[in-house]
């Protein structure tokens, strides 16, 4: 962005990279913000730091609630997605292992213990 600055443009074009630089800049802000924001409230929840230890999901977990995550990241979850897009069709699949991850996730914060992978 400091090179955007920088340039020798007309005025009416330097006002308006000037302009886009300024937006930028606050957006970049707020954004550093909200990470900050998300690492406090992070370190002081532990339901958030047992959901971070099933595979796929991380800080941002609203972000990565879809079945993808999981399917790249558990074997298990593969296997269950595969066997249901044979019966079912790829959207019934999608939204069953979704579901699925979600229990899992509900009774990780259920019972207070982290995520256990089986060893494969």
């Amino acid at each position: 962005m400091k090179v955007l600055g920088g340039l020798a443009l007309p005025e009416r074009e330097a006002r308006m990279v000037g302009a886009f630089v300024k937006t930028y800049n606050h957006l970049q802000e707020r954004i550093d913000e909200t990470n900050a924001l998300v690492d406090e409230l992070y370190g002081k929840m532990l339901c958030a730091q047992l959901i971070q230890t099933a595979p796929g999901f991380g800080k941002f977990f609203a972000v990565q609630v879809a079945a993808w995550p999981r399917l790249r990241a558990d074997f298990d979850r593969k296997c269950y997605y595969e066997r249901m897009k044979r019966r079912k069709g790829a959207n019934p699949a999608k939204v069953a292992t979704a579901r699925r991850s979600l229990m899992i996730i509900y009774r990780m914060l259920k019972e207070n213990r982290p995520s256990v992978t089986s060893k494969r």
